[in-house]
C-alpha cells in the first residue's frame, strides 16, 4: 500500500516534469493533471498484498483511467520497461490530452532518442493549445537538437508576433539567434524587454552579440552593470574574461578568472586559461605554479604540458611531463607531447619517433600519430618508410590533409615535380579552396620555370585571403624582380609585412622593391634588417644586399654581401647565378 505522502511525493515531481526537470527555463504550470491523478489514486483504495481474491473492477471515469494510464507510465519508466511506457503514455494522451500530457511524453520521446516523435507529439499539442509558451520553447528546443536553427527561429517568431510581451520567448529566441550568428537580431529581440525584468542570461547573450559585433567595450559595460547586481555569477564572470582575451588586455582577464577561483568555481578550463595567460605575457614560471597547484589530474596536466610546448616553454614542459614516467601505463597523450617535446625542444627526431612508436595503432590519436610519423620519417631523410606510412594514413584517413602535403614534399625532395603537382592537384579536387595546397602548387610551379602560371596560382590565393602573407609576398617580390607594377608591389610587401613583421623574407622583398623604385636609404635599412633577422645565409638577399650597398657607393658592404652570397652557392644557385655574382665582385 503506498501512504500519502509518497503519493504526494510523486504528484509534485508529475507536476514539475514538464517545465523545471526539461526546460529549467520558466516557472511550473498549475498542476491540474497532477491533482487529478492524486484524487484517483487516493480512492483506489489499498488492497495490495492482502491473502483474499483480487477485487472486480470498478469502473472508472474518464479522468481517473488516465490517472490510472499515468501511474503505468512512470512505474514503466522508473522499471525500465519503456515500451509498456509508451503503450501507457499514449493512452494518456487519448483520454486526457492536456497541454502537461503532450510535454511529458515530448519528454519521453525525446528521452528514448526520439527525436521525431517528440516533435510531432508537441505539434499535435499546439494544434489543439495554440499558443502554449511551455509546449513552443520545448518544440525549438527539438529543432535545435535536430540542428534546425531555421526552424526553431520560425517557431519562435510566430509565437511572438500574437505575444509580444512574453518575455521568456524572447529569451529563448535571443538563444537561437546567436547560435545562428544572427547578432543584431539578438539584441533587436530583447531590446523591449524593461530594463528591471532583463535576467542574467539577458545580460550575457547581448554582451556576447555585442562582442560578435566587434563592440567589445559595450559588452564589457553590460557585463559589469549586471555584475554588480549579481556579482556571484559565474557564466557572466567567466564571459567577462574571455572578452578580455579577445581584446589582448590579458591582465585584466588573468584578474577576471583569479576572480571565478575565488568564487570556488575550480573547473580544470579555468586554470589552463590562467596557465595560457601566463604564457601569453611571457610569466613561464607563473604559468608552471598554476599547473602545479590546479587540479590533480593526469589530463589537466597534458593538456598544459602540450601548451608550454606550442608556447616553447620546453624545461617548464618537461618538469610537468616527467613525473608521469612513473605511471604503470602513461596515457597515449604523454607519449605524443615526449615526442613532440623531442623534436621543438632538442631536435632528436629518432627519439620523437621512439615515443610514437609506444602508441598503439587503435589508440584515438592514431590520426595524428600517422601524420606525425611520416612527417619524421621524412625530417630523418627515411623517403620510402615516410611513403608508406603516407599511404596508410590516406586510407585509413582520407580528410587529413597533411598526408597528401607530405607526399608532395618527398616528390619534391626527389625533384620530381610532375608527381609532386600531380599529389597536389589531386589534394586540391578534395580541397578546392585549400590556400596551403595552393600555395605549395605555386612554388612547384615556378621550381619548373612556370612563373606565369605560379604568379597566377598567387593572385587566386590573395582573391580566396587577402591576408595570406606568403601569397602577398610571392606577388610584390615577382613584380619587383620583373620591374613592373612597382606601386602595387610595395601596397603587397607590406601589406604581408604587416602580417609577418619578423619575416627576413619579406624584408627582403621589401627592401628589392625600394631599390626598384630608387628609394635606396629605405632599400638599405631594409635589407640590413632582412640579413640581422635570417640565421641561415641566404644567397639571393645577399646578393641584393651587396646590389642595394652598390646603388649608395659603400663599396665594403658590397664586397661583403657578393662574398657572402658566393660562399652559399650550394643553396640554390644555378651556375648562370654563381656567374653572375662573381662578375659583379670582379668589378669592385
Amino acid at each position: 500500500m503506498l501512504d500519502a505522502t509518497m503519493i504526494q511525493a510523486r504528484a509534485a515531481q508529475s507536476a514539475s516534469i514538464p517545465t523545471l526537470r526539461t526546460t529549467g527555463r520558466v516557472p511550473a504550470r498549475p498542476a491540474s493533471f497532477a491533482l487529478a491523478l492524486l484524487l484517483a489514486v487516493l480512492l483506489s483504495g489499498c488492497a495490495a498484498h492482502r491473502s483474499m481474491p483480487a477485487p472486480q473492477p470498478l469502473p472508472m471515469s474518464k479522468d481517473s483511467a488516465a490517472s490510472y494510464a499515468y501511474l503505468v507510465f512512470l512505474d514503466a519508466f522508473k522499471y525500465g520497461n519503456m515500451k509498456v511506457a509508451e503503450e501507457a503514455i499514449g493512452k494518456v494522451l487519448e483520454m486526457h490530452p492536456t497541454p502537461e500530457a503532450y510535454l511529458e511524453a515530448a519528454e519521453f520521446h525525446w528521452r528514448m532518442g526520439g527525436l521525431d516523435k517528440a516533435r510531432e507529439v508537441l505539434k499535435k499539442g499546439l494544434e489543439n493549445f495554440p499558443g502554449d509558451t511551455f509546449m513552443t520553447l520545448r518544440l525549438s528546443d527539438v529543432y535545435l537538437a535536430e540542428q534546425r536553427a531555421d526552424s526553431a527561429a520560425t517557431t519562435l517568431e510566430l509565437y511572438l508576433q500574437k505575444h509580444p510581451d512574453d518575455a521568456a520567448i524572447r529569451l529563448q529566441l535571443a538563444k537561437v539567434y546567436l547560435e545562428m550568428h544572427k547578432y543584431a537580431q539578438t539584441l533587436d529581440v530583447l531590446k523591449p524587454i524593461p530594463a528591471k525584468q532583463q535576467s542574467t542570461m539577458m545580460y550575457v547573450l547581448r554582451a556576447k552579440a555585442n562582442t560578435r559585433l566587434g563592440r567589445t567595450t559595450k559588452a564589457v559595460d553590460l557585463l559589469k552593470a549586471a555584475l554588480r547586481k549579481s556579482p556571484e555569477d559565474i557564466t557572466m564572470w567567466a564571459e567577462l574574461a574571455y572578452i578580455y582575451e579577445l581584446k589582448k588586455d590579458y591582465a585584466a582577464a588573468e584578474k577576471t578568472y583569479s576572480h571565478i577561483l575565488e568564487l570556488g568555481e575550480h573547473a580544470a578550463e579555468i586554470w589552463l586559461r590562467l596557465v595560457n595567460l601566463n604564457l601569453k605575457m611571457n610569466n613561464p614560471d607563473k604559468a608552471l605554479d598554476l599547473t602545479l597547484k590546479g587540479p590533480n589530474d593526469t589530463q589537466f596536466r597534458l593538456e598544459a604540458a602540450r601548451m608550454f610546448i606550442l608556447d616553447g616553454f620546453h624545461d617548464q614542459a618537461r618538469q610537468i611531463l616527467d613525473p608521469m614516467q612513473s605511471l604503470e601505463n602513461p596515457p597515449d597523450t604523454y607519449h605524443f607531447l615526449m615526442a613532440l617535446l623531442a623534436l621543438q625542444g632538442d631536435d632528436d627526431p629518432a627519439t620523437a619517433l621512439r615515443h610514437l612508436e609506444k602508441i598503439p595503432d587503435a589508440s584515438q590519436l592514431a590520426n595524428r600519430v600517422l601524420s606525425y610519423k611520416a612527417h619524421l620519417l621524412f625530417t630523418l631523410d627515411r623517403m620510402d618508410e615516410a611513403m608508406a606510412i603516407v599511404r596508410q594514413g590516406m586510407q585509413r584517413f582520407p580528410d587529413n590533409k597533411d598526408f597528401y602535403e607530405i607526399q608532395s614534399w618527398i616528390f619534391e625532395d626527389r625533384h620530381d615535380y610532375g608527381k609532386a603537382e600531380e599529389a597536389l592537384q589531386k589534394a586540391l579536387k578534395k580541397w578546392p579552396k585549400d590556400t596551403d595546397f595552393l600555395y605549395h602548387l605555386g612554388l612547384i610551379k615556378d621550381k619548373q620555370g612556370q612563373r606565369a602560371a605560379s604568379l597566377e596560382i598567387m593572385e587566386r590565393i590573395i582573391h580566396l585571403d587577402p591576408e595570406h602573407a606568403d601569397a602577398l609576398n610571392y606577388v610584390g617580390y615577382v613584380l619587383a624582380d620583373e620591374n613592373r607594377d612597382l606601386d602595387r608591389a610595395l601596397v603587397l610587401v607590406k601589406a604581408a609585412l604587416k602580417q609577418k613583421p619578423d619575416s627576413g623574407y619579406i624584408l627582403d622583398s621589401l627592401a628589392w622593391v625600394y631599390h626598384r623604385l630608387g628609394r635606396q636609404a629605405q632599400a638599405w635599412e631594409a635589407i640590413s634588417r632582412a640579413v640581422s633577422l635570417q640565421s641561415a645565409i641566404d644567397p639571393t638577399m645577399w646578393e641584393h644586399y651587396g646590389d642595394i650597398a652598390l646603388a649608395l657607393k659603400r663599396t665594403g658592404d658590397a664586397r661583403k654581401g657578393y662574398t657572402r652570397a658566393l660562399k652559399a652557392k650550394d643553396k640554390g644557385l644555378t651556375p648562370q647565378d654563381v656567374a653572375r655574382i662573381q662578375e659583379k665582385l670582379d668589378r669592385l
